[in-house]
């Protein structure tokens, strides 16, 4: 398996990492280590200490850029209809 990104510009290089987001392989160049707080998997409790993910730099960068939370749509009236009076 060769790396995406440098599959792309012309230079096939063997994977190293898979990005555990979207699922393209990476070299060690294209591979990005992300530190989240929690623990690995498979433990319950309260999370401590960080875990580390492997992402490609498409995926990292949305995890760095702070997101503006969901906010549900404000409801809408709906005109009565003859069906519903």
């Amino acid at each position: 398996m060769h790396c995406f990104d440098c599959t792309r510009s012309g230079q096939p290089t063997p994977a190293a990492a898979i990005c555990q987001n979207c699922g393209a392989a990476l070299c060690e160049q294209h591979a990005h280590p992300v530190y989240l707080p929690g623990h690995p998997s498979g433990l319950v409790g309260p999370a401590r200490g960080q875990t580390r993910r492997i992402l490609c730099a498409m995926c990292s960068e949305g995890i760095r850029q702070p997101q503006a939370p969901h906010r549900p749509a404000p409801a809408r009236s709906v005109p009565a209809t003859p069906e519903r009076r």
